[in-house]
């Protein structure tokens, strides 16, 4: 079963924009979190095996965090080349 559904060009934007916003957002609170954790376990517990893990957990949401703004980038050039269709289109409407 195949499932579609249609959204609006002028909707785009907005969409990407709550999409980028979810994704700094979700960076910034990784990177909060993991400072406090990387300070708890290095400077006042001395674990440094603990602070690594801390460096390979923001490491890890930084990936994901890259890889979800490669796809928003992917959608802007598409939004782009669906912009360049609409005013080509609408050029060409002699009416």
């Amino acid at each position: 079963m195949k499932i579609s559904y249609t959204v609006e060009l002028e909707e785009i934007p907005q969409r990407i924009a709550q999409l980028v916003e979810e994704c700094t957002s979700a960076i910034s609170a990784s990177a909060s979190k993991t400072q406090k954790s990387f300070n708890d376990n290095l400077i006042k517990s001395g674990n440094v095996m603990a602070a690594m893990s801390d460096v390979e957990v923001l490491r890890e949401a930084l990936f994901k965090a890259d890889q979800q703004l490669s796809e928003y980038a992917s959608l802007l050039s598409n939004l782009q080349k669906a912009y360049a269709v609409a005013s080509e289109e609408k050029e060409d409407d002699p009416s």
